[in-house]
């Protein structure tokens, strides 16, 4: 269960996929977004990551209880969008079992 968000990137208009942020059906927390420059993605990981799963270049790693706070008061959370270094907003879009 968890909350459903994806990011969108106002200038270039580059959109994440829906990343699941919450815990699974295995009860492993996925609660970390991590955004590669170099593959030019953002993922969601149950743990903490220095490098990329695709590319192994290192990644940034979104404050995950900043995040948290943003996404359930319903607000946006914005970051450096990864394709153009605009302005990547996350949105809450629904909810997941």
């Amino acid at each position: 269960m968890g909350v459903l968000v994806k990011g969108l990137c106002k200038d270039c208009k580059y959109s994440t996929q829906h990343l699941k942020l919450g815990s699974g059906q295995n009860f492993t927390s996925k609660d970390r977004v991590i955004i590669c420059d170099s593959c030019k993605e953002a993922f969601v990981v149950d743990r903490e990551m220095e490098k990329c799963p695709t590319c192994a270049q290192p990644v940034r790693t979104l404050d995950r209880d900043y995040m948290e706070k943003k996404i359930y008061d319903k607000e946006t959370h914005r970051t450096k969008c990864p394709k153009c270094g605009g302005s990547l907003v996350f949105d809450a879009i629904g909810k997941w079992d």
